[in-house]
């Protein structure tokens, strides 16, 4: 059950190594804000497109698993995200956001909206990053959920987005 305050059966799974298994409510994730990919023409505002509608609907919104007190792993995952940028994308923020906040917003229905969970991703050569983690609608989220042109579903995107334009002006990691 997905309520406020207990883990979604889909946080309760970890990928095994190398991951550092369930994401912790104290921890914070990056989400990357690519240039032009997530600005507008004029580059004065970020899209409600830096949620991707496709990876929401599936549960694969990418976050990166990091920690503001630890510098050398924020550098370490800094570090690899510009290395793997998409072809013609330039990162104009690193956003990082607290896994907690996340996991208390509410829908249109009052209960909890999202998970976020252990994603340890698998690169093209067949290496690892244990920092990988996605963002999903809880798994009891019905039928509005799964339709990008639903009130429910605009309510929550335009949520985390919100949360995410906050972070970034609460400062950049």
């Amino acid at each position: 059950m997905c309520n406020i305050g207990t883990q979604c059966n889909r946080e309760n799974v970890s990928l095994g190594p190398p991951s550092r298994g369930q994401i912790a409510n104290t921890e914070s994730v990056i989400r990357v804000v690519y240039d032009p990919l997530h600005l507008n023409p004029k580059k004065t505002r970020i899209k409600a497109g830096v949620i991707r509608e496709s990876d929401l609907l599936t549960g694969q919104l990418s976050v990166w698993r990091t920690s503001p007190t630890d510098p050398e792993n924020l550098a370490e995952t800094k570090s690899y995200l510009t290395a793997t940028k998409p072809e013609g994308q330039e990162i104009r923020h690193f956003v990082s956001i607290w896994v907690g906040e996340i996991r208390r917003m509410t829908g249109l229905d009052g209960q909890r909206l999202f998970c976020v969970r252990d994603d340890t991703r698998i690169d093209e050569i067949g290496g690892r990053h244990a920092e990988h983690a996605t963002i999903s609608f809880c798994a009891l989220k019905g039928e509005p959920y799964k339709d990008s042109t639903s009130n429910e579903f605009i309510f929550a995107r335009d949520l985390l987005h919100a949360a995410l334009l906050n972070a970034i002006s609460d400062g950049d990691v």
